[in-house]
């Protein structure tokens, strides 16, 4: 068991305890101080630190003043918690000292237990391994005898941790023994999983290979979705070397066979995809050829066509040619009119494009030189630092999205763009965008749900084109989305379109809006719920993306129900 895993594992399940002590303990409810645990917790999970230690500091001062002893201690433990997150072990070991006397005078409870249970943990970080042994003991002491068994893996697992870190690898076993057992009977896998790696691990290091075999065996009964971890690989080759060291080699070649037809699995996986991508290739290419042949013979009727009346458009040409030509200077004289307001026009658009974006980066590159400027001059904190990265990512990430929209504007103009088509897997591109907008979406807390998305929804188009519009789209999902709501992805499949459809809770869009917005009127876009600027380009490139590859966007909101966009593919020979 690696340290990274227990630390985030020990973080977890301290969480969870202390809310359920607060639970079992508290006997009544309080507005005041309910309002502000949710809103330390709520800051905590986005990440605003500072904000989570003023609301904990506020509910210190509160306990202190109300002579609430266990609520005064237990949000001196909630403190230290949230600096051993930010890496100020220090500081969160002082805060624990600073209440350890009123700690020790209260009777036992859950959160003297909690008191050493957290301690150790931090102690456990600090390498100051004996002192988080005997604080994890004391911590398992009281639960012992207050019948406490909420944080008994917790503590099970810290020490277990510890006795591996102090070479006392039979205790360490002894330890994990124990937390597999208790996984057993709970059945809780996904610990009984863990606990199984670990013993696996741990047996073969001590050359107790028939154990090596029984908890590496029952770590790989937990199904073939396993194969995709590199755990499992690690544990056949245990297992495999386990059975040589016991001399049975058809066992140690079964296991290694495995590995074999694992790797050979994969790879039949990549020639099949390769051998369907070259189907594809040659039936186009036979499609292209017999395609130019049936051109040839239509160019031949034609050009016997032509010859045969030649002679009439000769005559025609020459009985008319004055005409024509008075016409074809008058058409020249409206073009050349045409051409000067299309000009005129596109100067325009193009001033107040620059406007717009010049306006929409100044800001974020202010915001971001002056980060810069206080931190070289030393004025603020790596901590700090950190709380003020996340809303800059998001706001750096809206401005790459205007600059992707603007260049392919300008590809656009130029009409360089060609469309081309592929299988697209819809899951892996919806992931893709998903992961593109974390820094809005983890700004917003919003929750993007893909439970109605089948597994195998393919369709075939530009899987660039569709990135695009998918990518605006759900951009614009977010900025109009209000925080901590939940944005949902689906796919729908008719006899002629596969529809993509991103649904959110935002504030929605009135009539006009709703049909400027369809008839593709390019202006400047509204301020998001978060006050995010935009420059209106997003929607309307994507609507002649889609264009290009026979698609279109459809539309729908109403104010303050929402917005359905829906991304809509025509289907093709291969999918019917």
């Amino acid at each position: 068991m690696n340290r990274s895993w227990i630390g985030l594992f020990s973080l977890m399940i301290c969480l969870s305890s202390i809310s359920l002590q607060a639970q079992n303990t508290q006997p009544e409810s309080n507005p005041y101080t309910d309002s502000l645990k949710d809103w330390m917790y709520a800051t905590l999970d986005r990440g605003n630190i500072d904000s989570s230690l003023e609301f904990n500091s506020s509910l210190i001062r509160y306990y202190r003043d109300k002579g609430d002893d266990y609520e005064y201690v237990r949000q001196h433990i909630n403190r230290a918690e949230i600096l051993r997150m930010i890496g100020g072990r220090d500081e969160a070991l002082r805060v624990l000292e600073s209440v350890e006397a009123l700690c020790l005078s209260l009777p036992m409870s859950t959160v003297r237990s909690s008191f050493y249970n957290r301690k150790a943990a931090i102690l456990h970080e600090s390498k100051m391994h004996q002192e988080a042994l005997d604080a994890v003991h004391e911590s398992q002491r009281i639960d012992s005898i207050k019948g406490y068994k909420w944080r008994l893996s917790s503590n099970l697992m810290l020490e277990g941790a510890l006795y591996r870190d102090l070479f006392e690898f039979e205790k360490a076993r002894s330890v994990l023994l124990e937390a597999y057992e208790l996984a057993l009977s709970e059945n809780d896998t996904d610990e009984l999983s863990s606990a199984a790696y670990n013993l696996t691990l741990l047996s073969a290091r001590l050359k107790r290979f028939e154990d090596a075999v029984h908890y590496g065996r029952h770590y790989l009964s937990y199904g073939p979705h396993y194969e995709v971890s590199i755990t499992y690989g690690d544990v056949i080759h245990l297992v495999a070397q386990s059975y040589e060291k016991l001399e049975r080699y058809d066992s140690a070649f079964y296991f290694l066979d495995s590995v074999y037809g694992i790797r050979m699995r994969r790879m039949q996986q990549i020639i099949d995809d390769n051998a369907d991508k070259y189907k594809v290739v040659n039936q186009l290419e036979k499609e292209r050829l017999e395609n130019s042949v049936l051109q040839s013979e239509q160019d031949q009727s034609h050009l016997q066509l032509l010859i045969l009346l030649l002679a009439v458009l000769v005559a025609i040409l020459l009985i008319h040619f004055a005409n024509r030509q008075r016409l074809h200077y008058k058409k020249l004289n409206t073009k050349q009119e045409d051409y000067n307001r299309e000009l005129q026009e596109s100067l325009e658009f193009k001033n107040k494009l620059i406007s717009i974006v010049a306006h929409d980066i100044r800001n974020p590159m202010a915001s971001l030189k002056g980060l810069i400027h206080v931190y070289n001059e030393g004025l603020v904190e790596e901590k700090d630092l950190r709380h003020m990265m996340g809303g800059l990512e998001a706001t750096v990430a809206n401005v790459d999205l205007l600059l992707e929209n603007l260049l392919n504007w300008v590809r656009t103009q130029s009409e360089s763009l060609q469309a081309f088509r592929e299988e697209i897997q819809i899951r892996s591109l919806v992931h893709t965008a998903i992961s593109e907008a974390q820094a809005q979406l983890k700004a917003k807390n919003i929750h993007v749900s893909l439970s109605e998305l089948g597994e195998g929804d393919v369709v075939m188009s530009d899987p660039n084109f569709v990135s695009f519009a998918l990518r605006n789209v759900l951009s614009n999902a977010i900025k109009f989305s209000e925080e901590n709501s939940t944005i949902t992805i689906s796919c729908s499949h008719s006899e002629d379109m596969d529809c993509l459809e991103i649904r959110d809770q935002g504030r929605g869009m009135n009539e006009d809006t709703l049909n400027r917005l369809r008839a593709n009127s390019i202006t400047r876009s509204g301020n998001g719920t978060g006050n995010e600027r935009g420059t209106g380009l997003g929607i309307g490139l994507s609507m002649e993306f889609l264009e290009k590859v026979g698609g279109k966007l459809q539309i729908d909101s109403e104010l303050g129900e929402g917005t359905r966009v829906r991304i809509c593919l025509p289907r093709t020979t291969e999918q019917n």
